[in-house]
């Protein structure tokens, strides 16, 4: 809810820090248009974004949670398990979308639900391979997000990037439909 910053999106490197990492290529990092990207505070509570809710982006079965992760404090990040506490919803085949860097213990959806698009599904926090409190969100084709593997093992072919497209929503307060969000729009939804 709101209106938001995409600071990191589009579709080449220069705009989006994603773009050459698949499954994420597409993705987007947003921030409340009130808070500052790399203005570190003391605390995650001084920043706009943290605990801001989170909802669906598109009806869905819900395939993977993750919420014991802690948040990092700012300017640390847990580069060991990228995406934090996080959930990963099935659209269809091969479309999964990705809500990242959520608060611990703050999810309400689980594992195998059947959920709407706008249901709540957690808040914002800073866990993973963040150093501040932002929504990262991507869509990939698989669950098959990269594994490290011994050697030995047979290579497991990871998830492709799909372009994220929203049906609808107001970019720099224009009505857009069909909408690939860049680096420094402010989006929000139309209601």
């Amino acid at each position: 809810m709101g209106e938001w910053l995409v600071f990191s999106g589009g579709e080449i490197p220069e705009e989006n820090l994603h773009n050459g990492h698949r499954p994420q290529d597409f993705a987007i990092d947003m921030v409340p248009t009130g808070q500052v990207v790399g203005n570190l505070v003391d605390s995650l509570t001084d920043y706009p974004g943290f605990g801001q809710k989170l909802y669906a982006p598109a009806d869905g079965q819900v395939v993977q949670v993750v919420d014991g992760m802690p948040d990092n404090e700012p300017g640390y990040l847990d580069g060991f398990m990228a995406l934090g506490n996080h959930v990963i919803i099935r659209h269809a085949e091969n479309v999964y979308s990705v809500i990242a860097h959520i608060k611990k213990a703050s999810s309400i959806v689980s594992e195998g639900e059947e959920i709407k698009q706008g249901q709540e599904l957690g808040v914002i926090g800073n866990s993973g391979n963040t150093t501040e409190p932002h929504l990262h969100m991507h869509i990939m084709s698989s669950l098959t997000i990269g594994k490290r593997m011994p050697p030995k093992f047979q290579y497991e072919p990871v998830a492709e990037s799909v372009e994220l497209v929203f049906e609808n929503i107001l970019v720099n307060g224009e009505d857009r439909e069909s909408y690939k969000p860049r680096k420094n729009d402010i989006i929000s939804n139309i209601q």
